[in-house]
């Protein structure tokens, strides 16, 4: 999933985006990006959770490595998604006051 955000290669729906301007499409982008951020935030919160609730379990298949380890990739992946998605924001925003009307 980072790597998608890494590349902005998530799916669009291009036909809405078609009909804005490309200013309004700019800020299209802002808004999704930060709302995908804060669920990034809200999912990052339940994956700590989810680790703190099983790190007392051993795995069943193998029974050396605790759950919260093997869970332990969703925190890694959000901030780096997090990390990806949030130089995308500040780009876009960069680009937006660039392009503002003088």
């Amino acid at each position: 999933a980072a790597i998608g955000f890494r590349e902005k290669g998530h799916i669009v729906v291009e036909i809405l985006l078609s009909r804005l301007s490309p200013r309004s499409r700019l800020v299209h982008g802002i808004i999704i990006n930060i709302v995908t951020a804060l669920f990034l935030l809200s999912a990052f919160i339940g994956s700590l959770e989810m680790m703190q609730r099983t790190h007392g379990i051993l795995a069943i298949t193998m029974p050396f490595i605790r759950n919260s380890y093997v869970y332990l990739a969703l925190p890694v992946g959000i901030i780096l998604s997090w990390i990806y998605l949030s130089r995308h924001i500040i780009q876009d925003i960069i680009s937006l006051i660039k392009k503002a009307p003088k």
